[in-house]
């Protein structure tokens, strides 16, 4: 690595030389534009000999991105680094290369994902009515006990409106007594009229016994009135009393037919009813049948009272929701409203801000969104470590709750849930955290960068081991990756020397000098 670096200098430098000469025949304008594209190639020079210098365990997260940055001057160097290390090899030189000792580390197997912090719930207060806000009560950050007033809305009109209902209430309770008192009256009407029935009945049956008696008694007055026995005098007063009872008979088997209307078997059989054969149900029937009217006017005014009364409560009810309360222990995270302002009730306000938002943060949620292929190893009760920026090194537990049962699929990942105790409120909604959810118990395992090892086709890989001096290849069997390491779990043991750099070069039975470089701390 140093000789190659050495020839990149003595390059740049020719390089310069030449530039220099050519420098002067410039015009200024050219030669301030030159000038800045040097100083910046100069600058850039000199970064790529630090970011070689220092130990590749030392940049950690940032190398991938370096490499990219630092690709054209790798190019470089390498076609130069390269040249000179073939140099060697025909020479049969021993080659340089960056090397690190293989490891046994302690590892807890888990699964890394940055997420946010959620409340454990979260309520959208309303109002069920419309109307203009009279006092609130609480303001953002105050915390809230369950039941407590948030705000409350104008009474007044919900008074009147409830004084108005009360007194319907008492008109339709009149009027349903009023037509209670009807419906029984007309009861007794139908019984009263039941009895006369029977008694215009029993009296044309007297009359007609009065009839057939004196039948009998004219036709033998009007054999001794043939015979000459009886005068003309006595014949026509007997004919006389016997029209007078016909007369008599048929007025009142005439006043008992039309008494009869609306109690007779016809009557009923015409409203589709049978003839019951008992008597005393019959003649239930006969007063129901003649009392439907008030019946049907007493049952309308009972429906008027029960229409009033529901009125009246749901005013009621509406009053007392005047007055929002808290659904839940919390804090107020969110007010929208004040004093003064009109708000929609119903489902007209839940599509707009709600008027409070509070939330409870006794407990909170982590939550993280982990790749399909991760979340089948997951399971409800296992422990989760989060890590928040703003409170440094400090870790929170936390316990896996949820984890849901669908695929996001244009990511393709879950989202789960861990919840956190949060009593003194110190984690906030919204917070960006970082997870690791424990997967497994602690292990002794070896691990190595990933960039040492190279992979191959069909799930293989290989590293190039390095024994007294001399290069091997060796297939290695991998494991899970741990960020920027990954688990060896065949080909290499502890103690082993690795090389991490000019794998182009490498191959078996090659002599090296292998330059260790410091061990990556374990995860």
């Amino acid at each position: 690595m140093r000789g190659a670096l050495s020839i990149l200098t003595r390059v740049a430098a020719s390089l310069l030389g030449a530039l220099r000469a050519a420098f002067a025949r410039l015009s200024p304008r050219t030669q301030r534009l030159s000038l800045a594209f040097l100083t910046l190639l100069a600058l850039y020079s000199v970064l790529y000999v630090a970011y070689r210098i220092v130990p590749v365990v030392w940049v950690g997260r940032l190398a991938p991105a370096l490499r990219v940055v630092f690709a054209p001057a790798e190019f470089v160097a390498g076609r130069v680094g390269l040249s000179s290390d073939q140099m060697r090899i025909e020479q049969g030189d021993a080659v340089t290369v960056a090397a690190i000792e293989v490891r046994t580390q302690t590892i807890e197997p888990s699964i890394s994902a940055s997420g946010r912090i959620e409340a454990l719930e979260q309520a959208n207060i309303v109002s069920k009515n419309s109307g203009r806000i009279e006092r609130m009560y609480v303001d953002e950050g105050e915390p809230v006990r369950r039941g407590q007033p948030l705000f409350q809305l104008e009474r007044l009109p919900l008074e009147l409106q409830l004084a108005r209902e009360r007194a319907a209430v008492q008109s339709a309770e009149a009027q349903h007594r009023l037509a209670r008192e009807r419906y029984e009256n007309a009861r007794r009407g139908v019984e009263i009229r039941w009895n006369e029935i029977e008694q215009r009945r029993v009296e044309a049956q007297q009359l007609k016994a009065q009839l057939d008696r004196a039948r009998i008694r004219f036709e033998g007055q009007q054999v001794l009135y043939r015979e000459g026995g009886l005068s003309a005098d006595a014949y026509n007063a007997a004919r006389a009393e016997l029209i007078s009872r016909e007369a008599a008979y048929l007025n009142a088997v005439t006043d008992l037919n039309i008494a009869n209307v609306g109690f007779r078997d016809e009557d009923i059989t015409g409203r589709g009813l049978s003839v019951p054969a008992n008597a005393r149900a019959r003649f239930q029937l006969l007063v129901d049948l003649n009392t439907r009217v008030e019946k049907a006017e007493m049952e309308a005014a009972a429906s008027g009272v029960s229409q009033a009364r529901a009125d009246m409560q749901s005013t009621a009810r509406l009053l007392e929701e005047a007055t929002v309360r808290a659904p839940m222990d919390g804090v107020i995270a969110e007010r929208n409203r004040t004093a003064g302002e009109e708000v929609l009730g119903g489902a007209s306000t839940q599509a707009g801000d709600p008027v409070l938002i509070l939330v409870n943060i006794d407990q909170v949620y982590a939550v993280m969104d982990i790749p399909e292929t991760d979340a089948i190893h997951l399971e409800p009760g296992m422990s989760v470590h989060c890590d928040v920026d703003v409170f440094g090194d400090e870790t929170f537990a936390a316990e896996l709750r949820l984890i849901k049962p669908v695929i996001e699929e244009r990511s393709h990942t879950v989202q789960v849930k861990a919840i956190i105790s949060n009593p003194d409120h110190r984690l906030k909604p919204g917070m960006f955290l970082r997870g690791r959810i424990i997967t497994g118990p602690e292990r002794q395992a070896v691990l190595v960068p990933e960039d040492a090892i190279l992979p191959q086709e069909e799930g293989k890989a290989f590293a190039f081991l390095i024994r007294d001096g001399t290069v091997f290849r060796v297939e290695v069997e991998t494991g899970d990756r741990y960020e920027d390491m990954i688990e060896i779990k065949s080909g290499l043991n502890a103690g082993d020397i690795i090389a991490i750099e000019k794998f182009a070069l490498l191959r078996d039975g090659l002599a090296v000098l292998p330059e260790l470089q410091p061990s990556q701390a374990s995860n």
